[in-house]
């Protein structure tokens, strides 16, 4: 049901460390060989559930199936309506999930930036319309078998935060994510990767530090009332100066 950006299946697969096993979605091995496009590769959990939360809000959400099925006759709607209440229900039920996904999903093509999902309208009541395909953001990951830089100061500063600069990371993870699903709501998002809507309103906020704060947390220097719950708890201000004077660089 799955294809990579190529073209080529996606098939489930694992990877073993020790006593521990990872499940994956991955290109089948026999079509990405060395010289062939690199293999497209997923956490098997991360891609279901993010599936699976983007069906379940276009399920729970009439206004978009009402687009999606582009009709106007009443009695046609309900139907989708009521089809639609039903599944989602079951996408609610464990044992559920996998056969209500497998009913209203045709194909899932893995894009560049997104996910083609395309959907049988026939599970929904209306058995006489072309498949729907609606696009949903891929689910977040990083990329199997990565460069990885890694930049080591000549001289660490001891006197570093590992909680501020990790805070930092976070930070700007949240950033990244937000600033590719413009689309999306936070709400939307913190529900389709499975995160806190309040912490990442937090970490979002603190993404946009002015470049002198990072800068001083980064290299240690930075007020000694700065800590992890100040800057996370603090409301900070969108002007850069406003913020320093704030938080004490004065």
């Amino acid at each position: 049901m799955i294809t990579d950006p190529e073209g080529r299946p996606v098939v489930p697969t694992y990877a073993a460390k020790g006593s521990r096993r990872y499940s994956f979605y991955e290109t089948r091995k026999d079509l990405a060989r060395p010289g062939d496009p690199r293999a497209t590769r997923y956490q098997q959990g991360a891609f279901e559930r993010q599936v699976r939360t983007c069906i379940g809000d276009l399920l729970t959400d009439e206004h978009a199936l009402r687009r999606l099925a582009n009709v106007t006759d009443a009695s046609l709607l309900r139907t989708i309506f009521q089809a639609a209440h039903g599944l989602a229900e079951r996408l609610n039920q464990p044992g559920e999930i996998a056969p209500a996904l497998r009913s209203l999903i045709r194909g899932i093509s893995i894009c560049s930036d997104h996910l083609e999902v395309m959907l049988d309208p026939a599970t929904l009541g209306a058995a006489d319309q072309p498949s729907w395909v609606i696009r949903i953001p891929r689910p977040a990951r990083r990329p199997h078998g990565e460069a990885r830089i890694r930049i080591d100061a000549a001289s660490p500063n001891p006197a570093a935060s590992s909680q501020l600069v990790k805070l930092m990371a976070e930070a700007f993870e949240v950033q990244a994510l937000v600033l590719a699903s413009p689309h999306l709501s936070l709400n939307q998002l913190a529900k389709s990767i499975g995160r806190c809507r309040k912490q990442m309103a937090k970490l979002l906020s603190v993404s946009w530090l002015s470049p002198r704060i990072v800068d001083a947390i980064i290299d240690g220097v930075q007020p000694r009332s700065i800590n992890r719950t100040r800057l996370l708890e603090t409301e900070l201000a969108v002007a850069w100066a406003e913020q320093e004077t704030l938080l004490g660089f004065v």
